[in-house]
């Protein structure tokens, strides 16, 4: 299921389209592609419109979270710092997480949808309020960008891994 997981992480190209994201998401079929909607900074990718048009330089990470529970929201990571929360039905930016130092590297849902996770190359990971957005804790002691994180199943634990080879456990 696509249940709070990542669907998708890529190296863009500038040049790539709507059409061009979504056929490098696993699993989007051919008809739900044709009803997917992209959004970059709040605005609509349109079929032909490319990604360089938009701003999106090549080389930008894209890392999309889908929430199938409510089937409504999307966690996205970016290279400006911050991590956003989206309508996947409207588009509309629900909530901007501003608070990391560096490229946020990794986004994750809590499994009851109450949490947001945030990974980032300021050597932080961070746990927020879904609901308002307010950073709870900042997991601070690796000592390089950490890379990647996600929460345990029942989501009383918080795994985070770093460029400095350790994992942690919090």
């Amino acid at each position: 299921t696509l249940a709070g997981r990542e669907v998708a992480t890529m190296v863009a190209e500038g040049a790539w389209t709507k059409r061009d994201v979504c056929s490098r998401v696993p699993g989007l079929t051919e008809s739900l592609m044709r009803g997917a909607r992209l959004f970059f900074g709040g605005v609509e990718v349109l079929d032909n419109t490319s990604l360089h048009a938009l701003g999106v330089a090549s080389g930008a990470c894209f890392q999309l979270i889908f929430d199938a529970l409510s089937g409504l929201d999307v966690l996205t990571a970016s290279e400006d710092g911050t991590a956003k929360l989206w309508n996947a039905a409207t588009g509309e930016c629900i909530r901007t997480l501003w608070g990391h130092r560096g490229v946020v590297s990794s986004v994750a849902f809590s499994p009851d949808r109450a949490l947001l996770l945030t990974a980032a190359q300021d050597r932080t990971a961070k746990l927020w309020s879904a609901s308002s957005g307010e950073c709870l804790f900042s997991l601070k002691g690796h000592g390089d960008a950490v890379l990647a994180a996600a929460f345990s199943p029942d989501g009383a634990l918080v795994l985070t891994g770093s460029a400095d080879r350790t994992a942690k456990l919090w």
